[in-house]
């Protein structure tokens, strides 16, 4: 639970209010809302084409109050007459609305809607407002923090965007907080499932670090998995995926606490190379094929039907035919398709 979910809830009973909506913006145009009570479609349609004509809010800021009753800000016939009353306030219920503005850092400003949905929407409630200034110092600092994280997850992303190679990072709870463009183009692959739980599973085996180190072991920090740490703690953390002739080599690593401000992350970066044939002698050895078996097996993996094995080899059909089925046999393949699969050591 993040910092501003815990706080929301705080906010929500110390008040005495039904909703409570958050905007905290992180500058160059990027910011979070926290509405849970409105879907999400409405508020970014709200964000975009409604807020700038809330005139209550307008209101707000030229009387320089830090807290107010939409009705002391404008009065009830022309609020209702406003196309944010139409299209946002009245559908959802918020004419018992206390607004708040606080300054943020570089000159923003986060914004804060209390509503209750218990009384008269046109009775304002002093005391709410008076409670509500007295908290809003405590929640501006909050929020200057929240801010200044998620101006650096911006910059970090950015930063992660710009590397070729896939990197995910994930929290030390395994859920992802941002895939590069490498990686967003693995996830959209047909491999793409077992590449996302692969990734998700060594940020799970990295997690454990943080985990037990909370529990009284010390923190590795910068240890790439598999390095020295709790025993066991990053056991998953480095892996292979194969599929379709390419080894995916996973690499997962715990990073410092400051890169997502006071948690730890975890990077995994995902590296992909075809898959190297098994040499003859490792064929013999796994599977007892002559060398001819060998050659034909190779020929099958190609996907060559018996006739064309056979024109290659210069032999009769039958006898390709015959070269084939105890490849199958000897291989336990019960498909042709893989044979292939297993000429690159995967899936034993």
């Amino acid at each position: 639970m993040t910092w501003r979910d815990a706080a929301h809830r705080q906010l929500l009973t110390l008040p005495g209010v039904d909703a409570l909506s958050m905007h905290t913006p992180f500058g160059e145009g990027l910011s979070s809302w926290l509405v849970p009570h409105v879907d999400i479609t409405e508020v970014q349609t709200f964000a975009t084409e409604l807020l700038p004509h809330d005139i209550t809010e307008r209101r707000l800021i030229e009387r320089g109050v830090e807290a107010a009753h939409q009705t002391e800000l404008v009065d009830r016939p022309t609020l209702e007459r406003s196309i944010v009353y139409a299209e946002f306030v009245e559908p959802h219920q918020l004419q018992d609305t206390t607004l708040a503005l606080l300054d943020l850092d570089g000159g923003l400003q986060a914004r804060l809607w209390f509503t209750g949905r218990s009384r008269s929407p046109w009775e304002p409630d002093p005391s709410r407002a008076t409670l509500i200034r007295t908290v809003l110092p405590a929640i501006r600092a909050g929020l200057s923090v929240w801010q200044r994280v998620g101006a650096q997850r911006t910059d970090l992303a950015r930063l992660l965007d710009t590397v070729r190679d896939a990197v995910f990072l994930y929290d030390t709870a395994g859920e992802l907080l941002h895939a590069n463009p490498a990686a967003a183009r693995l996830l959209g692959d047909t491999v793409g499932e077992r590449i996302r739980a692969a990734t998700q599973q060594s940020a799970w085996g990295v997690g454990a670090i943080v985990r037990r180190s909370r529990a009284g072991a010390p923190l590795a920090l910068g240890t790439r998995a598999g390095a020295a740490g709790p025993a066991g703690a990053a056991a998953d953390a480095a892996r292979e995926v194969r599929a379709g002739g390419v080894v995916y080599r996973l690499r997962a690593t715990l990073a410092p606490e400051t890169m997502l401000g006071r948690e730890p992350a975890v990077l995994v970066t995902v590296e992909a190379a075809t898959a190297t044939a098994l040499a003859d002698a490792d064929l013999r050895e796994r599977f007892g094929l002559t060398p001819r078996e060998i050659t034909v097996a190779r020929l099958v993996a190609e996907g060559l039907t018996n006739q064309e094995i056979a024109d290659r080899l210069a032999m009769s059909f039958f006898t390709a035919r015959n070269h084939v089925e105890r490849v199958l046999s000897r291989m336990r393949a019960t498909t042709r398709a893989r044979v292939g699969t297993l000429l690159r050591g995967e899936g034993e």
